[in-house]
């Protein structure tokens, strides 16, 4: 045998693992929407250490359930992937709905995403009301003005302005909310 096939034979091949059952989901989401104030809260709100432990206890749930051996990473990166993945979907149900004038659309919520979307604030799927779009005003050349490699934008919301500063278009801060009068 030659020495690249020896090195084959000691590497471990990787096995998948099995795709999350609907219980294992309805579990996950449940635990995390009745305790989403434990594991989003701040620090010196909620410890570390009680998200770990939360996170460890319902991996051990999870794993009863399924018996797969979900590791804690497992389990928080598909909570993340849920809730990213319900939050595109019910944006295109709403797009959906208001091109057909209100009816019905083929893109409905299971019940786990219907509570999935019961935590994720309003303005995360809608947008501000009666704001814009910065970053397209931006490419359209309508507002903001370089400085320094950020970008300064003025836009004004109902009855008030509100002055954005995003460094490289990525990240984005409201940093002065003024009455205007």
């Amino acid at each position: 045998m030659s020495k690249s096939s020896d090195n084959m034979a000691d590497t471990k091949t990787k096995t998948r693992k099995a795709n999350w059952a609907d219980s294992e989901i309805i579990c996950l989401v449940s635990e995390c929407t009745d305790n989403v104030k434990l594991i989003t809260g701040k620090h010196g709100l909620v410890s570390e250490n009680d998200k770990t432990v939360f996170w460890r206890n319902l991996c051990e749930r999870i794993n009863s359930i399924g018996g797969c051996g979900r590791s804690v990473e497992e389990v928080v990166k598909k909570w993340k992937d849920l809730k990213s993945q319900t939050k595109k979907k019910e944006q295109m149900r709403r797009r959906d709905i208001s091109r057909t004038g209100g009816g019905e659309t083929s893109n409905s919520l299971r019940e786990w995403e219907e509570k999935i979307i019961t935590i994720i604030p309003d303005d995360v799927l809608h947008g501000i009301a009666g704001g814009e779009d910065i970053f397209q005003r931006n490419e359209k050349g309508e507002a903001g003005s370089s400085s320094g490699g950020s970008v300064e934008t003025v836009l004004n919301v109902g009855r008030e302005e509100v002055v954005l500063v995003h460094e490289d278009n990525v990240n984005v801060q409201v940093i002065n909310i003024l009455k205007l009068y």
